[in-house]
């Protein structure tokens, strides 16, 4: 398996990850939600229900924004480096044989 390099100035780097069938769902669901408060909304300004116009508008927004809240935190995780499975911190720095070493005297020392 190859090791990404570093992204240099004039480059990109882009991840693609793919989701899984429960998240293809979620997301299903979440835009028919989205379509029927919507329509509901706008049906209930058309025949001048304030009241319930207001009520699903604010199910709308809240719905909309906590998905949005979603997708992001989900990006940000997904682009966190400590995600990365091959991503070792101190690979740099230490050998497999070192942090062996290291494992053996921290048991003796027990």
């Amino acid at each position: 398996m190859s090791v990404p390099h570093p992204p240099q100035a004039n480059h990109h780097v882009v991840r693609v990850r793919r989701r899984s069938l429960a998240e293809w769902m979620g997301l299903a669901i979440w835009v028919v939600l989205l379509a029927i408060l919507f329509e509901y909304t706008v049906a209930s300004i058309g025949e001048l229900e304030s009241q319930a116009a207001v009520v699903v508008g604010a199910l709308f927004l809240g719905l909309l924004s906590g998905g949005i809240v979603v997708q992001v935190m989900r990006g940000a995780d997904a682009r966190n480096r400590y995600r990365d499975e091959n991503y070792r911190p101190s690979a740099a720095t230490t050998t497999d044989r070192d942090v062996k070493e290291q494992d053996d005297d921290s048991r003796q020392q027990l």
